[in-house]
């Protein structure tokens, strides 16, 4: 098990608060994305949410984020190096000025 995902588990382990706040869905520092989850870890999840008194999603991207974390610390540099790359490729790409269907106007109406 990776550090990330055991200071994950020793958060769940140390809190309980049903008080806690619930994590932001909105953010524009979160991305929303879906992942296919067998159906009995599925269940797993959504019995280990109500447990913590947060909701599936919320846990789904603490564990994902926290095995991100995790498995980018176990990559070679080589296979590090090419993920960094496609991570500058992506964003490049999606800058406003990449994208052919934004349109820039300046001073007009």
């Amino acid at each position: 098990m990776g550090d990330a995902i055991a200071q994950l588990l020793t958060g769940f382990n140390t809190s309980t608060d049903p008080g806690e706040p619930l994590c932001d869905l909105s953010s524009s520092s979160v991305r929303l994305v879906k992942a296919p989850v067998r159906a009995d870890l599925s269940l797993q999840l959504e019995a280990m949410a109500h447990v913590l008194h947060t909701s599936p999603e919320c846990l789904a991207g603490a564990i994902l984020n926290a095995a991100i974390v995790d498995l980018e610390e176990h990559l070679d540099d080589a296979l590090l190096s090419k993920v960094q790359q496609e991570c500058q490729a992506i964003m490049e790409a999606s800058r406003p000025e990449n994208n052919p269907s934004v349109v820039f106007n300046i001073g007009g109406t």
